[in-house]
């Protein structure tokens, strides 16, 4: 068995081997977006001039102005459509990846732990696909892309645009960019998305492998320790939950799992002792002065900083508490003590 050091450097390489998956994903799926910006752009250079042109001569009211834009309307749902496909089989391919990754990394770690049977081997990537499903062909991604309304939305970014480029003056190419920008908010969804579908393989793969494996009692909570990690991150590093516990990180999370053996698992700094360590600086800029303020005169305790929420694309997770919520999680707390 290795050491607690030799096994806590080895999950850190670990979460470097996700991190650089997550990251070649969202340059992957940005290339992609550049290449349907560019045919954008052009179709809306010339209605920023029609509109800078005629708005200084007719003064165009912004519903007229609103009007010029919507003529991109058609085309750009076609464009939107032909990304959500692409953003769907990018995050398939790497999902597919995350798997295989996941995989290999619980042998490694149990093997660190000196706790790998004989002959024992991660789940297969087909058997975990058969669990989670596929995001490919007519998934919540492609889904959300054709029918959730992003084109409309999209459409009232861009209008909003075009009449602020025009309100303050700007000329026709510097429109058209404040409109190519407005048009960009597939493409920051497309990355909120994949990066929250990648992340939540990673988790049920972790866990499902846990689950198979008849050696592992639960799962530890891993977060990144550094003042711009979610305080509820923070709150929930370190915490050792039951297998039948599902991990439920918020969207676009890069919280990771590690197996719990008792009396094999070493234990590690966690984030609540991580954040008391901090200046009183640093404490009060990841708090805010309120927070801070009722957090030290022992309102609530750390561990309430984690609140659960619902979201309908996301589902269940945990965001940072606000401070009425960290005070109303403490009560409910307390009354169960």
């Amino acid at each position: 068995m290795g050491s607690s050091s030799d096994i806590w450097r080895l999950i850190q390489r670990h979460r470097a081997q996700v991190l650089a998956r997550d990251r070649a994903t969202l340059r992957h799926l940005t290339r992609e977006w550049l290449k349907i910006e560019r045919v954008l752009v052009q179709q809306m250079n010339p209605i920023a001039e029609e509109a800078v042109r005629t708005a200084a001569t007719s003064g165009l009211t912004p519903e007229q102005l609103r009007i010029r834009a919507e003529s991109l309307q058609r085309q750009l749902f076609a464009r939107i459509g032909e990304y959500g496909e692409t953003v769907a089989d990018i995050t398939t391919a790497e999902q597919r990846r995350m798997i295989e990754l996941v995989g290999s990394q619980f042998e490694s770690q149990l093997a660190a732990m000196g706790a790998l049977p004989s002959g024992f081997n991660a789940l297969p990537v087909t058997a975990m696909e058969s669990m989670v499903g596929h995001v490919a062909g007519g998934s919540p991604i492609y889904n959300y892309f054709l029918s959730n309304g992003l084109a409309d939305k999209t459409m009232t970014a861009i209008g909003d645009a075009l009449i602020k480029g025009i309100a303050l003056g700007r000329n026709p190419k510097v429109v058209a960019r404040l409109m190519a920008d407005a048009a960009g908010l597939p493409h920051r969804r497309a990355l909120l998305i994949a990066r929250s579908e990648m992340m939540r393989i990673m988790r049920i793969t972790s866990l499902e492998n846990y689950r198979q494996s008849d050696i592992v009692h639960g799962w530890v909570w891993l977060a990144s320790k550094s003042d711009r990690t979610c305080l509820a991150c923070l709150a929930k590093d370190g915490s050792i939950h039951p297998l039948d516990e599902e991990f439920n990180d918020h969207p676009a999370g890069r919280c990771g799992a590690m197996p719990y053996l008792p009396g094999i698992t070493p234990k590690f700094q966690t984030g609540r002792e991580w954040f008391e360590q901090q200046p009183t600086e640093t404490q009060m800029a990841m708090m805010g002065p309120r927070r801070y303020a009722a957090w030290r005169g022992n309102r609530f305790a750390f561990d309430d900083l984690a609140h659960p929420h619902h979201s309908p694309v996301f589902g269940t997770h945990y965001q940072e508490a606000s401070l009425e919520q960290a005070i109303q999680n403490a009560a409910r707390r307390r009354a169960l003590e």
